[in-house]
């Protein structure tokens, strides 16, 4: 008669299994940590364009120049400082009417629209951050737009 001997040890097979469910749970961790990177990258990205862009919007509003006269103007290049953000800047001089019924003859008011578009190296061209203002004309002799 055989007597069989008891099993001491795991078989090859559910070595294997083990390893296996071993190596997805890993990759699956490594690829939400990858992910995790990337989304804090893209975020950084688009918080350096908001302050660049706030920055240089700050910058057309305070240049008096950029609410006088009758033309368009525009202006483009990159950050001093962050060489990897481009920006273009173009301000049109429009025309508003008032839409206060009371002042139905008045003529309409000089405006200048101002849209500003930054875009960083590394995106497409939809992902650009635009801002967009308008502005009151300018007197000759004045500083600031009222």
């Amino acid at each position: 008669m055989r007597h069989r001997r008891a099993q001491q040890g795991l078989t090859l097979v559910e070595v294997l299994i083990s390893v296996a469910i071993i190596a997805v749970t890993l990759l699956f961790l490594l690829e939400r940590r990858t992910a995790a990177i990337r989304e804090a990258l893209e975020i950084r990205r688009e918080r350096s364009a908001w302050v660049l862009a706030a920055t240089k919007m700050a910058e057309l509003e305070m240049d008096p120049e950029n609410f006088t006269g009758d033309g368009a103007t525009g202006d483009e290049g990159a950050f001093e400082d962050h060489e990897e953000y481009r920006f273009a800047s173009v301000i049109e001089k429009r025309e508003e009417a008032t839409n206060d019924p009371e002042k139905d003859n008045e003529s309409p008011k000089e405006i200048f629209f101002v849209r500003l578009t930054v875009q960083g190296a590394e995106e497409e061209e939809g992902g650009a951050l635009v801002l967009e203002a308008f502005f009151p004309k300018v007197e000759e002799g004045n500083d600031a737009p009222k």
